[in-house]
């Protein structure tokens, strides 16, 4: 959620995430002269409901970057029926807010242009975007006119180098953020799938790639 939260801040490393913060020092937050915090917006692609119950988890990212104030819409059609519709709003200690607003449906051009245009950044856990029962091909269709940046994550390396063959196929002919070992993957290995028939190393949001995102993707492998 961090690494989400730096790439749309469009920052250039951990640090720059509090570089528009260097607005004023904190004790002129109560003067007149305190800036409007940025507006940061976000679709997460693929949700299903869990992150609903895993809401307080997100209040990392206003500590992380409090001088920003984030909306995330988090879409998915198969969405839990007890999460649909719901929202909440977090403040930071800094005047800013990060909202969650959490939509049933399937993310198409209409979904882009209701939620009030193209995100700032977009992102999908876990994603497997070559798993053909996912149909990720609306959802990338959507974002490419707009050359969103798009950050994702998969459970092994090889499931990223088969999206990026979906990803050429749909009209991106290159990851600007070639695949790698995500700092913010699960700390714990998963059980090997189908058996234990392959030994790749299996892990959730164990790696990450992107499109669109060639100065955050570069401080972040650097």
């Amino acid at each position: 959620l961090g690494l989400a939260g730096q790439a749309a801040s469009g920052g250039s490393g951990p640090s720059s995430s509090s570089s528009s913060a260097a607005a004023a020092p904190s004790s002129s937050s109560s003067s007149s002269s305190s800036p409007t915090p940025r507006r940061v917006r976000v679709h997460y692609l693929g949700a299903e409901g869990i992150e609903f119950l895993l809401g307080p988890t997100f209040r990392e990212l206003a500590v992380l970057m409090p001088h920003l104030t984030i909306e995330i819409d988090l879409i998915g059609a198969t969405l839990d029926a007890s999460a649909a519709g719901k929202a909440f709003s977090i403040p930071t200690r800094h005047g800013a807010t990060l909202s969650l607003r959490f939509h049933k449906e399937a993310y198409t051009r209409a979904t882009l242009a209701r939620l009030g245009g193209p995100p700032d950044v977009a992102v999908a856990l876990n994603a497997g975007f070559a798993t053909p029962q996912y149909s990720w091909q609306e959802a990338i269709a959507a974002l490419r006119p707009t050359r969103t940046p798009l950050v994702f994550t998969d459970y092994t390396e090889h499931m990223l180098e088969r999206a990026r063959q979906l990803l050429a196929a749909l009209g991106h002919p290159s990851l600007s953020w070639e695949p790698s070992l995500n700092p913010f993957r699960q700390p714990m290995q998963l059980p090997r799938p189908n058996a234990g028939a392959t030994a790749l190393p299996f892990v959730s949001n164990g790696f990450i790639a992107g499109v669109h995102t060639p100065n955050v993707a570069a401080s972040w492998q650097a």
